[in-house]
């Protein structure tokens, strides 16, 4: 390992048996100027640092008399003189459910480790597994107020009781009434008004037909009506999930955006349509007025308005919710992709345009005029090279000198393996997330509820921490049966 692990996050554990939390998670240079670095073994599990009180082992010496960490002269093979830390290389997550097992003598399983890997990990550390708490699969986090406890189970969880799924029910229907309103806004037919033979190139004003454009309906209208409940419904649901998430940052970096997206998008269709303001362009008759276009233009702003509302939809198809999580999850990976087909992109795509340039100069001053699909542009080499990198290729468009079909040819190997890295990634957090799911669905009593201390959380890489953590199940699920919904 390099020096740069030490810019890596660093977790201090004050790991104590009579206490029932995890204390704070704070950053190594708050740690050096009010605790002595003595009292710790500083372990180093893949870059991340941890600094374990050595009492923490000491105490238990005589009820883990046969494990590794309390054993000092068979701990030292780990140990790494120069940097003067215990290098192990396991997950940081075993090796937090190690130190649990130390302070509460309670062992249980990680939710995103494969429990062979996590039992074949244990035994190299001489840790009996026998008392493994199969059960507790999943760590689910709340707040700290019992009432924001219930709504964010209710909510987020929806198979916690009956009620939940009842309400997960619910609010799916509501947000798909709300979208296919979006579609019934797209069924009316103007009998003056042609887009499908307007010519867009010189702007000309559309000619006497019929077209499918949208329609908007008034605020006294029963659509109208329908849409504006749908998002009352929608606000209500969208605050009481930011009031009640233990942490608005993870929240919004996952489906929370697309939630508040939506509510906003939505908004503004209904506040557009209700108060029924239009340009002045729009105020005159559109069919007979030059203003025609600037109409139309400010209709399809209002349109599109409309149709980003579905975006909500996200939260409520599973399979689309998982691949999102998993992109989230991935981002790293994601970023990488990205940044390898821009610099591909900027790279060849100028090259064919130089090249297929200097075919078309040529041959223009021949007889054999090139085909007019050839790449002529800088937009067409950029829109070429992208179809090449996905394997899509219509035939559009595409080059005419030997040439640039030869750096095509290269350049579409090349994009399936670097697609092929990524995407592997991806797909496994997909995995990891469904079976996840189906965890939490065969046994939803068994999931270990975990309180967030937001008074005390600590933002550290921009990531928030769990400082102090209590476990809460038989709280939660006492709560639920004597609000008679579970």
């Amino acid at each position: 390992m390099s020096k740069s692990h030490t810019n890596q996050q660093t977790a201090i554990f004050k790991c104590s048996p009579s206490t029932n939390f995890d204390r704070s998670l704070i950053e190594s240079a708050h740690f050096s100027g009010h605790h002595s670095i003595e009292q710790y073994l500083t372990f180093n599990i893949l870059g991340k640092l941890y600094y374990v009180k050595k009492t923490l082992f000491q105490n238990h010496s005589v009820l883990f008399h046969d494990t590794l960490f309390t054993k000092f002269d068979q701990l030292e093979q780990f140990y790494d003189q120069n940097r003067q830390q215990y290098i192990i290389n396991i997950s940081p997550i075993i090796f937090e459910k190690i130190l649990q097992y130390y302070r509460t003598q309670k062992l249980f399983e990680p939710s995103n480790i494969h429990i062979d890997y996590f039992k074949e990990t244990l035994d190299k550390f001489h840790i009996d597994t026998s008392s493994l708490d199969i059960d507790q699969r999943c760590e689910r986090f709340v707040s700290r107020q019992t009432v924001f406890q219930i709504i964010h189970v209710l909510l987020e969880y929806p198979d916690s009781c009956r009620f939940s799924q009842i309400l997960h029910y619910i609010c799916s229907m509501v947000t798909l009434l709300s979208c296919l309103l979006v579609s019934i806004s797209l069924t009316f037919r103007d009998p003056n008004i042609d887009l499908h033979i307007w010519n867009t190139t010189e702007f000309e004003l559309p000619s006497r037909s019929k077209s499918i454009i949208a329609h908007f309906y008034n605020r006294s209208s029963n659509i109208f009506i329908i849409d504006t409940l749908c998002l009352i419904w929608t606000i209500i649901e969208t605050i009481l999930r930011i009031l009640s998430t233990p942490s608005l940052y993870n929240y919004f970096t996952t489906l929370g955006i697309f939630d508040v997206t939506g509510v906003v998008f939505h908004s503004v269709y209904i506040y557009i349509i209700g108060t029924g303001r239009k340009p002045s362009q729009c105020q005159k008759n559109p069919i007979h007025t030059n203003d025609i276009f600037s109409c139309i233009t400010f209709n399809r702003r209002v349109m599109i308005l409309n149709l980003l509302r579905k975006i909500r939809l996200v939260r409520y198809i599973r399979p689309l919710k998982y691949f999102l999580l998993s992109l989230i999850a991935s981002k790293r990976e994601v970023i990488r992709l990205i940044v390898l087909i821009l610099f591909i992109m900027a790279f060849l795509a100028p090259l064919i345009f130089i090249i297929e340039s200097s075919y078309i100069y040529e041959c223009s001053s021949s007889t054999n005029i090139p085909n007019t699909r050839c790449i002529r542009t800088i937009s067409d080499a950029f829109y070429y090279l992208i179809l090449i990198i996905s394997t899509v290729g219509y035939g559009d468009v595409y080059p005419m000198s030997h040439l640039a079909r030869f750096i095509a040819m290269l350049a579409s190997p090349l994009s399936i393996m670097i697609l092929s890295i990524p995407l592997s990634t991806i797909y496994s957090k997909y995995i990891s997330s469904c079976e996840i799911y189906q965890m939490q669905l065969v046994m939803p009593e068994n999931v270990r509820y975990l309180v967030y201390d937001n008074k005390k959380i600590v933002k550290r890489d921009n990531k928030l921490q769990k400082n102090e953590i209590i476990d809460v199940t038989e709280q939660i699920h006492r709560n639920l049966k004597r609000l008679r919904i579970n």
